[in-house]
């Protein structure tokens, strides 16, 4: 079963675009700058990528909710009750 399936991004293609530009063939390549791009080229490392993304961006909102000005915990609240019961349902089925 694959949870992630990381659709096309724009800064992969970037990322590619700068690879494969004339300029870049011309800098001076070490081990590291090799291993960069055999990541920036491998689909293995954009779907971890997204899959950290997306497991990482909820929180983050979170984070931000308790940030502004406005009264915000009942919601964290609320969020966290409903993800021990999501959890707790997995565990079970």
């Amino acid at each position: 079963m694959v949870l992630c399936n990381p659709p096309s991004a724009l800064s992969k293609e970037a990322l590619l675009a700068n690879v494969y530009s004339p300029y870049f063939a011309t800098l001076d390549h070490i081990a590291k700058t090799a291993l960069a791009i055999q990541d920036i080229e491998s689909n293995q490392f954009w779907k971890a990528v997204y899959c950290l993304l997306r497991a990482v961006f909820p929180p983050l909102r979170a984070f931000r909710s308790c940030d502004v000005n406005k009264p915000a915990m009942d919601k964290i609240f609320i969020v966290v009750i409903r993800l021990r019961m999501l959890c707790l349902d997995l565990a079970i089925s």
